[in-house]
């Protein structure tokens, strides 16, 4: 696990970046980033963005999706931020992120999906790939945010 991290650090390896909430099903996110990852040869990072204030902080399901995270070969990282886009942008970019792995939520209006519009539309490098996991487990994929808005 540490190695592949360090490697994707190194060597600038793409990696793909599963985004999770604090909630146990968010287990099947992390399970289908690990697949994508394992098809197209990256590194799996597994990322949360929690909020400042602990209300409704489920440390359990946090503690859970660590460990699911841990037994795919991937860190999993936690951020406390008051702006959670900001932070978001600061992984991709630190850790080259080529997909972004997240779950069904009301797209026309989520900030999360806004900031990779944003992001992709400056022109990086690499576009990211995002894919999207149903509840029942089902993957839709898409090359640009633009497909989905």
């Amino acid at each position: 696990m540490t190695d592949l991290l360090h490697q994707a650090r190194s060597n600038r390896i793409p990696c793909v970046l599963v985004c999770v909430t604090d909630q146990f099903s968010c287990e099947r996110l992390v399970s289908a980033g690990a697949e994508i990852a394992r098809r197209r040869g990256l590194a799996l990072q597994v990322m949360s963005v929690q909020g400042l204030s602990l209300d409704g902080r489920n440390a359990e399901a946090l503690d859970h999706l660590f460990n699911v995270s841990r037994s795919f070969g991937a860190e999993m990282t936690v951020f406390y931020d008051k702006e959670p886009s900001r932070s978001f942008i600061k992984y991709v970019k630190r850790f080259h992120t080529s997909d972004i792995v997240a779950g069904v939520s009301d797209v026309r209006n989520s900030p999360f999906y806004l900031t990779i519009k944003r992001y992709n539309e400056r022109k990086p490098k690499r576009k990211m790939l995002l894919h999207i996991v149903s509840k029942t487990g089902d993957v839709k994929s898409y090359d640009a945010v633009e497909e989905l808005l």
